[in-house]
Parts: structure tokens; sequence; C-alpha cells
């Protein structure tokens, strides 16, 4: 039996946003226990006010029973920086600047974003973007107590 939810409203950096859930049992996982498949959609508000709710969650065509091929990642930054900074953990390095770069774009005066891409750089050994960026993050962290920014300032000392 599926769970359903009616469109509710969730703030987000671009504005509110309309959302509508499904949550259905998709078999189960080599333990044997039961698995959950979990489709969202999202709605602007045009989009609510012209849909009928239970019409929306009854059309059974427009909501996934089932997943097939390869996992979707959004392209919302602060997402990418945090699986950047995960495969950056996990040293894998390319795979943190594949995720870091489009984030730091994304969240230019985020101090913290900036510094995992000039961590990653610098231990990629591209020492002058590594400079850029951990100058980046220090000047937008400004009197910042975190520890990060004591590490970049470290590391800059280091490059220089």
């Amino acid at each position: 039996m599926a769970a359903t939810s009616l469109p509710r409203a969730v703030s987000m950096p671009a504005g509110v946003q309309w959302v509508a859930s499904v949550i259905r049992p998709s078999g189960m996982d080599h333990t044997g226990r039961g698995n959950r498949l979990a489709h969202h959609r999202v709605l602007d508000a045009d989009e609510v006010e012209r849909c009928d709710p239970a019409q929306l969650l009854c059309d059974h065509e427009r909501w996934m029973a089932s997943f097939s091929g390869e996992p979707r990642e959004l392209d919302v930054p602060a997402f990418q920086d945090t699986y950047g900074w995960i495969a950056y953990r996990q040293g894998k390095l390319e795979d943190a600047r594949t995720y870091l770069e489009p984030a730091a774009a994304g969240l230019p005066d985020d101090p913290l974003v900036q510094f995992h891409l000039g961590m990653t750089y610098a231990d990629l050994g591209e020492n002058e973007k590594a400079i850029d960026q951990l100058t980046r993050a220090v000047a937008l962290a400004g009197q910042s107590s975190l520890p990060q920014f004591e590490i970049a300032r470290a590391k800059l000392r280091a490059l220089q």
C-alpha cells in the first residue's frame, strides 16, 4: 500500500515550492527487509492551483512504481558540496573536484564551500588554484572561529 501526501509548501533558496510525495513498497533487499521507493514531485504555485490534489495522487501513470537505471543527482550546490566533501574525505580527489567546482561556483559567498574546493586543489597538487581558493575562503570567513579557516591559513602558509 502506498503512502501519499498532498502538496505541501517547502521553503527553498529559490522560493516556495510545492512538493507531493508517494512512498510505496518496492520489494525486498538481500536481507529480506522491505524496501520503499519514494517519488517526490515538485510543483509550482500555478500547477497546485490548477490541479485537483486527489487526481494528482491517483494518477498512477505519473508516479514511479519501480526504479530502473542509474541514480540521478540534483544539480543543487549545497548537495554538490556535501557529495564533494565526502569524496575528499574518502581520498577520491577527482570525484571531489567534479562536485566541488560547480558547488563553489553556485555558492560563491560560502566560505566553507570555497575551503572544501581549496583543500581539494591543494591535495591534487594544483597549488595556484589552491592558494586562490583558500585565500577566498579565509577572506569570506572574516573573523569566524571555525577550525576549518585556521586549517586554511596553515595550508596557505605551507603553499606560499
